[in-house]
């Protein structure tokens, strides 16, 4: 697929404001929630405006510092990846608040009547242990997702592979099972060690503003913290078509790429093949159907080229 044309390079003041602008974003996001909370919206309104306040910031630097050099979104995406970007943010924030988190609190073990997560702790180191238990289940959910040992998980996750475009809209476009399951070993787990709803909220805002970051179109690149946080310059050579860049498959942080030897560095900024390596060129990329059903059977050997398009 042809790539886009590259832009005009940013100005250095644009840049070094776009990238103060992102790091805002990932800092700033849980204090926001909580101040928001304290003004009197309720936990889901917070979140919601974050997220909110999140995408637009992040459109907009996209138009304005645009990094260009990757592939061309094709005619009839937009409107698709929208619903996408809607069904993921529902599902990620209903499917906690209203089943994983009472019915983990629920069923969760105790030790001499007390949850196994300690209940006294301050709320920012709450957070941050509760991050890094997320971080560190998903980093192996999703590196067996690219396991050829798990060819089934593929399936589901080749979905969010698919496109070779890469932008904001691009990240919410996710298979509906892939981000119940995502839910499930993150907000599901942490639930079911006791850990406070407050704590599961504010990591799992956190985790959606990073994914967010993860596939920005702009020219934020940030150097030193791409060493803690897998921005978007890091991400892309995740979603490379070449079978040997297998790696960076932190959600949160890199801290398990790095301890685990599959950090990848980010590349310069210049054309690269994004896109699933398994997955026929001729992909039908404004079908909603076919990509809901490309897990399964024959739209599986579809999407693979191992039958034709058209075949019955």
């Amino acid at each position: 697929m042809a790539a886009q044309p590259h832009p005009a390079r940013p100005t250095t003041l644009l840049r070094r404001l776009g990238r103060w602008t992102t790091v805002g974003l990932v800092v700033g996001c849980i204090p926001a929630h909580v101040l928001l909370q304290r003004l009197g919206l309720p936990a889901l309104g917070s979140a919601g405006l974050v997220l909110l306040t999140m995408a637009l910031t992040c459109l907009a630097l996209e138009w304005w510092i645009p990094r260009g050099g990757l592939g061309e979104r094709p005619p009839g995406t937009v409107s698709l990846d929208i619903f996408y970007n809607a069904l993921s943010g529902g599902l990620n924030v209903l499917v906690p608040a209203l089943v994983l988190i009472p019915l983990g609190h629920a069923v969760a073990p105790r030790f001499d009547g007390a949850p196994l997560w300690p209940q006294d702790l301050p709320f920012w180191l709450d957070v941050v242990l509760c991050t890094l238990l997320a971080d560190f289940v998903s980093y192996w959910w999703h590196r067996l997702e690219h396991s050829p040992r798990f060819p089934d998980l593929w399936r589901i996750h080749a979905v969010h592979h698919t496109p070779r475009y890469y932008d904001f809209f691009m990240g919410g476009h996710v298979h509906p099972l892939d981000v119940i399951i995502f839910a499930c070993i993150t907000a599901g787990l942490a639930a079911l060690l006791g850990v406070p709803e407050a704590t599961i909220d504010a990591t799992m805002l956190f985790a959606a503003v990073v994914g967010g970051m993860h596939h920005l179109d702009a020219e934020t690149d940030l150097g030193v913290l791409n060493r803690l946080i897998p921005f978007a310059d890091h991400h892309t050579v995740h979603h490379s078509r070449a079978t040997d860049e297998n790696g960076n498959f932190g959600n949160i942080t890199t801290l398990f790429d790095q301890l685990f030897g599959t950090w990848l560095p980010p590349r310069p900024f210049a054309d690269q093949p994004t896109g699933a390596w398994s997955i026929t060129a001729d992909y039908p990329h404004d079908s909603l159907w076919f990509q809901l059903m490309t897990p399964f059977g024959r739209t599986w050997r579809k999407a693979k080229g191992e039958l034709p398009m058209d075949a019955d």
